[in-house]
């Protein structure tokens, strides 16, 4: 198991709901400022082994007022940038190994999944404002494993554990690109290089690039587009579109009742996976035409991972090289 010095854990009857166990330590007074799960935005400072630090920097306490028996300090070895399976699946195996953690959520979808442990939510403020959350946190090492469209947010992420000369690692899904079925595809570099492969496609579109990359799409006017998505976007649609409200995963009889309903176009991310998820497994099938928007260029700090388990090996190996210097 991982262990970092002097800490203990809080005992299984404490953890809340949807969370999961965090770490405390049994000393010291009870903390001020416990807020909601979420932001961690409250205005009260606590107390920080450098001094006091604003609760903006630190995240979610909504454990404390669950557990009477100790109290989590803020301090992580690992700051989880999340949002994914993946995410939450290092997570999970990071809390039964005993390790400190804490999950940052964008903040994008209104209704996230719930998520093991301590999480924050919502933007840092910039490449500096991530560089004093992860300096005031004392985190060890950091694991990105936000979506790998989530551009800005890798962007900064490597700028800053750059700069801090912090380990950073990307976990995401290999690219299917290397799939035999992608040489068929429309590979684009964008979302508007998207809309102009669709000008020669037939309808009815399948749109499954999320809601906030619609507004690229509008210029397809009125055509007929069924938009699936978590939450419906915030543009007025033209004529002819349809919004789908719904959640992954999806499975192959889900996928099958969508494209009844006459899809001969697909538009997809590059997600990736180890194999091709369902609804492009049934695109092959039914010579469905798939337009797929590629990934951009990784940065150019922090180690590449496909997998949780080369992840949780990762951040033991990493956390235990950091506490030895």
């Amino acid at each position: 198991m991982l262990h970092r010095r002097g800490r203990r854990r809080i005992p299984r009857a404490c953890v809340l709901a949807g969370l999961g166990a965090a770490r405390v330590r049994r000393s010291g007074p009870t903390p001020v400022g416990v807020s909601e799960r979420g932001s961690g935005l409250t205005s009260p400072k606590r107390r920080h082994s450098g001094g006091t630090v604003p609760d903006s920097h630190r995240c979610s306490t909504a454990i404390e007022a669950h557990c009477s028996t100790g109290w989590f300090d803020g301090l992580m070895d690992v700051l989880i940038l999340g949002g994914t399976t993946k995410a939450r699946q290092l997570a999970t195996r990071l809390i039964d190994e005993g390790v400190d953690l804490c999950s940052s959520l964008a903040g994008r979808t209104k209704s996230p999944r719930p998520v093991p442990g301590p999480t924050r939510v919502g933007g840092f403020g910039g490449i500096d404002g991530l560089k004093e959350f992860l300096t005031d946190n004392e985190v060890k090492v950091m694991v990105d494993a936000s979506h790998p469209f989530a551009a800005a947010m890798h962007g900064h992420a490597a700028q800053a554990c750059r700069d801090l000369n912090l380990p950073l690692a990307r976990l995401a899904p290999p690219s299917w690109r290397t799939q035999p079925e992608a040489a068929t595809w429309h590979w684009v570099d964008d979302h508007d290089g998207a809309t102009q492969v669709l000008a020669d496609l037939p309808d009815v579109i399948l749109l499954t690039v999320g809601r906030q990359p619609v507004s690229h799409y509008l210029r397809l006017g009125p055509r007929r587009v069924i938009v699936r998505c978590v939450d419906a976007p915030e543009e007025e649609l033209p004529a002819g579109w349809k919004v789908l409200r719904e959640r992954g995963p999806f499975t192959l009889d889900r996928e099958r009742e969508i494209f009844s309903q006459g899809v001969a176009t697909l538009v997809s991310k590059d997600s990736g996976g180890t194999g091709l998820d369902p609804k492009l497994r049934l695109a092959a099938e039914t010579d469905v035409q798939v337009v797929m928007v590629s990934r951009g260029p990784a940065p150019g700090w922090g180690d590449e991972l496909s997998t949780v388990d080369d992840a949780v090996q990762w951040t033991g190996n990493h956390i235990a090289t950091v506490i030895e210097q």
